[in-house]
């Protein structure tokens, strides 16, 4: 098979990596998916095999998800991102403000809410890789 993408999930919670690489899967085969527990494993596997796209969650042990995006803003070769954040938690990192703000001024490409990724994945990764979706508004 030839791959078209790779991609790399990072996350510590396994069933949200499960979930987003299932979808990917059924979306397109031909996507290269990896995944990893945490920033620090992100840097190893991006070195070895520099991803076209990182969907990263923000809180995960080691090397969070915004240490992880400041890296990946000074590499040349800089992956699409795509950022997991659940704003029900009830920590200041995560209400919807804060969180907006922070994202925005990382560099990170798109965010999207735990709690949409079923609905809200495919488009965000059609943009990313600029395929036709029938779901994205112009």
């Amino acid at each position: 098979m030839i791959f078209t993408h790779k991609v790399l999930i990072v996350g510590d919670q396994q069933s949200i990596k499960m979930l987003v690489s299932n979808i990917l899967s059924d979306y397109d085969e031909s996507l290269d998916i990896a995944l990893v527990n945490d920033g620090r494993q992100a840097l190893i596997s991006i070195a070895h095999h520099l991803p076209d796209l990182v969907i990263t969650d923000l809180d995960m042990p080691n090397m969070d998800g915004m240490e992880l995006i400041n890296y990946l803003m000074n590499i040349s070769s800089r992956p699409k991102i795509i950022v997991l954040v659940d704003y029900k938690l009830p920590s200041k990192q995560k209400t919807s403000a804060f969180s907006n703000h922070v994202i925005e001024r990382s560099g990170a490409d798109y965010r999207l809410s735990k709690s949409d990724i079923r609905t809200g994945l495919i488009p965000c990764v059609a943009k990313c890789f600029s395929h036709n979706y029938a779901g994205l508004s112009s």
